[in-house]
């Protein structure tokens, strides 16, 4: 039961990411230009448009590394974030955009 606790939240997780990445792609291509940047850019450079605090910024680059880790197998892991430290900080991010776009 815990091997399958672990993997339902890696699931889970994986997903949440790929949600707030498609909301901020989505920003992107309405309002900056219609361009695919990489992902650590993309967080970047809205962060700076919007205003995000560099030290959300920070956890939220930490969150991407996590992701890709969980995906790709091929980064040693600093940090483990689970779901609800995660989306807290997915969340303080998504709050700098606008409210209309």
């Amino acid at each position: 039961m815990r091997a399958l606790a672990a993997e339902l939240h890696d699931v889970y997780f994986v997903r949440m990411f790929g949600c707030f990445e498609s909301i901020l792609r989505h920003y992107w291509r309405n309002e900056v230009r219609d361009t695919r940047p990489p992902t650590q850019e993309l967080l970047s450079r809205i962060a700076d448009r919007t205003g995000v605090p560099q030290d959300t910024l920070d956890r939220v680059q930490e969150i991407r590394e996590f992701r890709n880790l969980l995906i790709h197998e091929e980064h040693e892991l600093r940090r483990r974030f689970t779901i609800v430290d995660a989306s807290k900080h997915l969340n303080r991010y998504v709050a700098r955009l606008p409210l209309r776009w």
